[in-house]
């Protein structure tokens, strides 16, 4: 063999090196499975606590009264999308039912019961995306609809109107399988109702509902 078919040699092994070097040949890695990624579906259920953060003015037709609201539990369910790996929506449902009770004046009497659904959309950013552990805050908008609302009072009638508010959030995913995790989530709602009473008891009283919403519950990464 003479000196220039040793040289091409040592030059095809030299190549051979370098590709394997450089993991051409190889396949790009997969990321680990609780790393989030653009693109990425959550969906999680919660057990959840209401406690609304209450106030209210006086019955028009009954001064020095009030009317407040009692804490409730309840389940959530939410969806979210990922625009990027920080940067996602979440898109919660849930329904509660809470009872009215009267203050100062009214004190101890019961004005009725009422059931809130809150549809809230969430802008959310995730601070550590790669992280078993991601904590994450966010803000939106509610629609909250009164429905299947009871009157107390004797031969009354109860409407309450329609409230829009904002909300924000902040919670934390951990990753305890694969894609599976458990979460825990807490969000702060502006909840704002005129309730207006007809029949035996007339008049209407504006009531801040303004809740906080405690959740605990089990999630996927799709």
């Amino acid at each position: 063999m003479n000196l220039a078919e040793r040289f091409k040699i040592f030059i095809f092994l030299g190549v051979i090196s370098c590709l394997s070097s450089h993991g051409l040949a190889e396949e790009p890695s997969v990321p680990p499975s609780h790393h989030t990624q653009p693109g990425d579906w959550f969906t999680r259920v919660r057990g959840l606590y209401v406690l609304p953060n209450d106030s209210s003015g006086s019955v028009s037709s009954i001064p020095h009264s009030g009317v407040s609201v009692h804490p409730s539990w309840t389940g959530e369910i939410d969806v979210g999308y990922m625009f990027t790996k920080n940067l996602g929506i979440e898109l919660i449902a849930s329904t509660t039912k809470h009872t009215l009770m009267g203050k100062k004046v009214l004190s101890g009497t019961k004005i009725g019961t009422t059931w809130l659904l809150p549809p809230t959309l969430t802008l959310q950013w995730r601070f550590l995306p790669t992280s078993i552990a991601q904590p994450y805050i966010g803000a939106g908008v509610n629609y909250t609809l009164f429905y299947n609302n009871h009157c107390s009072l004797p031969k009354t009638h109860i409407d309450l109107k329609h409230s829009w508010g904002p909300a924000v959030q902040a919670g934390l995913d951990v990753f305890f399988y694969k894609d599976w995790l458990i979460n825990f989530d807490v969000k702060y709602v502006w909840i704002d109702t005129r309730a207006h009473l007809n029949g035996g008891v007339n008049g209407s009283v504006h009531v801040d509902v303004n809740p906080w919403l405690f959740g605990i519950g089990i999630g996927r990464k799709w």
